[in-house]
């Protein structure tokens, strides 16, 4: 009846509000809050600059160090993947979050990410050759009916180049 990721982001929701609930009886309300909202600040920061990179970066130049392209585009992904995580206000995500950004944590997780996410890496490791900045641009003029030349009136129009 429910599709998988349905159930788990109901349950996450209930394991956040339940740990939510916890700490903010335990540490008070005020605090609980502050924390979340620096968790999120810190995850954007994160997410501004390593997201950044990870787009920006080419793979070959890591390559000529002896890393495989598969793992350094996985720890790339695990960054920018544990950034986004901080950003969703929760205690759970944010833990899990704060994990995937310990070096030692991605070390650990990188074999099951490299399988799960192996079919997608392969045939998108040329993501660098795309241009993010400086795509061409198309001018376009929206001409109203009401404000349309009459038959009798001759525009101009310059050739498209």
């Amino acid at each position: 009846m429910f599709s998988r990721p349905a159930v788990v982001l109901f349950a996450l929701a209930v394991a956040e509000l339940f740990v939510l609930t916890r700490i903010a009886s335990a540490i008070g309300a005020g605090p609980a809050v502050l924390a979340l909202i620096l968790l999120s600040v810190t995850g954007i920061v994160l997410f501004w600059r390593g997201g950044a990179r990870f787009l920006a970066a080419s793979v070959d130049r890591v390559t000529a160090a002896g890393v495989q392209k598969e793992s350094v585009v996985a720890d790339r992904a695990m960054v920018v993947f544990g950034a986004l995580l901080l950003i969703v206000p929760g205690f759970l995500t944010g833990l899990i979050g704060i994990l995937l950004l310990v070096p030692p944590i991605r070390t650990l997780v990188r074999p099951v990410v490299l399988h799960r996410i192996q079919p997608w890496i392969q045939p998108n490791l040329q993501f660098r050759q795309v241009r993010w900045f400086g795509r061409d641009v198309v001018d376009v003029d929206i001409i109203d009916v009401d404000d349309a030349p009459n038959e009798n009136q001759q525009t101009q129009r310059p050739e498209l180049s």
